[in-house]
């Protein structure tokens, strides 16, 4: 199976706030469209072909364009394998 290879820049920002953690987490949960997320990998699961999969991202997608998906922790849900360490 051809292989494509995407490079991928991350960046840890620090905050230091006086906000209690539950509010904290709150605002990230929403920030990261955790509830928009929820069930994604059995959704994912399935479709039945690309041209669903993209469409069920596309409609998961918040404001932020951000998708919440634990992948590390979820490739064996998915059929996938996890790189070796």
């Amino acid at each position: 199976m051809p292989q494509t290879v995407t490079p991928l820049a991350a960046q840890l920002i620090k905050v230091h706030t006086s906000l209690p953690f539950e509010q904290v987490i709150s605002r990230l949960d929403k920030e990261t469209n955790k509830e928009g997320s929820a069930d994604i990998v059995p959704r994912i699961k399935a479709a039945k072909n690309q041209t669903e999969l993209v469409a069920l991202i596309h409609k998961s997608l918040g404001e932020c364009g951000f998708l919440y998906v634990v992948c590390f922790l979820l490739w064996p849900e998915i059929g996938l394998t996890p790189p070796p360490t």
